[in-house]
């Protein structure tokens, strides 16, 4: 029940940051509010609310690891805009300076922000009023001061640094110490911060003001190299520590997560045949084969599928690394067929076929999830069958949505049935769809003559056909704790699921692709691939749990 309780604080809290930056962006849009005044009204209210809810989560230790989700995907959310990834024009409307996204992707500004939020939650949660004190100074502190700069401060600088002024500092001032002081009485009204409630608020007012003071000497200075939201907070945290009494994170809990750390270190370590191999094999890779990859892919791109298929050589080996590299000669392939006719019909791939960073991840993201949890947990050969499924569904997609285009005679919405022409989102017709389906047999196919079984009185054992399928343990030429399918049978779900996974993208494209602004090409590919992995696990244990019966 407790576990619950956090989940639901940390959705609360994650649905309110998106909705925050939503309702100021629509009022920046309507003029209600200028653009600047609408960045800084997210930037002082949306640490501010997160922290309202950390009262709310149960005293379980996995609670402040569970509060870390927000700023986590806050953070890459804006990574992930900031770099191209994410179509996100609200966000780099309410959170940047000069409208340019690679703002967000740079350690200044909303991200530093983000990810002060994390080290607070991480280090002081609720148990230390230094983190809270940090990140009043941080919202209500530096927020106020910009503000009250960019409206009374023209004519008013200070005298060592001409880019702040009297009122930006006395805001400053102001303003830390009214949200420090209000943040702090309502943590302590809430039962937190205990050491706080004995030091009385006189006492408690006049270190806070002092703390304030500081920060505002700090947000004054010349800064050209380290933003306001680090500088202001880190001066917090170390005077909080110093002049406020309060208990940090219990041992146990840290040691949990050092712990935690420690083991998915091993794992990664002990991956064979390793990420050290497996990114030297693919730079050779990558180095012979650098025309091809120029012909499907971006120069950028090209760097970002280095990662994948290093990752992907270092967990799951050469044989599944070939499965990803035929995934790109077909797919890069079949986007060419008679591209000029799609060039004409404007329904062609931009750039000629040459797909950026986002379709990389948006086809890739899945099974790079699939190599991640393979090796957290020590078991390749099962997440093995994620990935294949993965890949083998976005293959299908790319395969009859490029046939349909060239050789599709009638074309149909999926959710109406009705006609609509080549090229249509969420359209679908008999020749791309039949050629979907055979691209995943044929790749399941592939991959099934890549893996043999082997029987053994105790069992069954995955063993590799052309080569050593990288395992941690001697365990893969030993009986597995469970039974495990003949690989055609493994070869008929993974179709299954490809083909199922290719209308679900076909599907998503017609009712939510377009609808908002995050829903992207990428955004629909990323789902129906991890759609397509997680089934194929799902049915790969229940399969194994039958076959187990006697």
């Amino acid at each position: 029940m407790l576990v619950l309780t956090d989940v639901a604080c940390t959705v609360l809290s994650a649905l309110g940051a998106a909705l925050l930056v939503r309702f100021f962006s629509v009022l920046g849009q309507l003029g209600a509010i200028e653009r600047r005044l609408s960045r800084k009204l997210v930037h002082i209210t949306g640490g501010l609310l997160f922290m309202l809810v950390w009262p709310l989560y149960s005293d379980a230790p996995s609670a402040a690891f569970l509060a870390t989700t927000v700023p986590l995907l806050n953070a890459a959310r804006l990574i992930a805009t900031g770099c191209g990834w994410l179509h996100d024009p609200e966000l780099v409307t309410a959170a940047t300076r000069s409208g340019n996204r690679h703002e967000l992707r740079q350690i200044q500004g909303p991200l530093a922000y983000v990810l002060v939020l994390l080290c607070i939650v991480l280090c002081g949660w609720r148990r230390h009023p230094a983190g809270v004190v940090a990140a009043a100074m941080m919202c209500g502190g530096d927020g106020l001061a910009d503000v009250a700069g960019s409206r009374w401060g023209k004519g008013r600088p200070l005298p060592w640094n001409s880019s702040k002024s009297w009122p930006g500092s006395a805001a400053m001032l102001l303003g830390s110490f009214v949200t420090a002081i209000g943040m702090l009485s309502y943590f302590t009204a809430m039962g937190c911060m205990q050491p706080l409630q004995a030091l009385g608020l006189a006492a408690m007012a006049q270190r806070v003001a002092l703390i304030a003071a500081a920060c505002t000497l700090v947000e004054s200075l010349p800064s050209w190299w380290l933003d306001d939201n680090i500088t202001v907070p880190a001066a917090a945290v170390a005077l909080g520590a110093a002049w406020l009494p309060g208990a940090w994170p219990a041992a146990a809990q840290m040691s949990t997560l050092w712990q935690a750390a420690h083991a998915a270190a091993a794992r990664a370590a002990a991956a064979q045949p390793g990420l050290l191999v497996g990114a030297a094999a693919n730079s050779a890779v990558f180095a012979v084969g650098m025309p091809v990859l120029r012909k499907g892919l971006s120069d950028r791109a090209i760097s970002h599928a280095w990662l994948l298929g290093s990752a992907v050589y270092g967990v799951f080996g050469a044989g599944s690394y070939l499965l990803m590299c035929l995934y790109f000669i077909v797919g890069t392939l079949v986007t060419r067929v008679k591209l000029q006719q799609k060039q004409q019909e404007h329904i062609a791939e931009a750039h000629e076929g040459r797909r950026g960073v986002g379709s990389v991840w948006g086809s890739g993201a899945a099974a790079l999830a699939c190599a991640v949890l393979a090796m957290l947990t020590g078991r390749p050969d099962i997440w093995q069958v994620g990935y294949v499924a993965s890949l083998a569904s976005k293959l299908a997609d790319t395969v009859s949505s490029e046939i349909g285009k060239a050789y599709g005679t009638s074309t149909y919405l999926i959710t109406s049935l009705k006609q609509v022409p080549r090229g249509t989102e969420g359209a679908v017709s008999l020749q791309g769809t039949l050629a979907g389906v055979i691209a995943a047999a044929g790749f399941s196919v592939t991959a099934m003559l890549a893996y043999q079984v082997g029987h053994t009185p105790g069992g069954t054992h995955l063993r590799t056909h052309l080569w050593t399928h990288p395992g941690w343990d001697a365990s893969l030429d030993t009986p597995l704790d469970t039974p495990r399918e003949p690989l055609v049978g493994t070869a008929l779900l993974t179709t299954g699921i490809a083909a199922a996974a290719n209308l679900l993208e076909s599907y998503l494209g017609a009712t939510l692709q377009g609808r908002f602004a995050w829903m992207t090409n990428d955004a629909v590919n990323v789902l129906h691939t991890s759609a397509a992995a997680a089934a194929a696990v799902s049915w790969h244990y229940m399969l194994a749990d039958l076959a187990a019966v006697p």
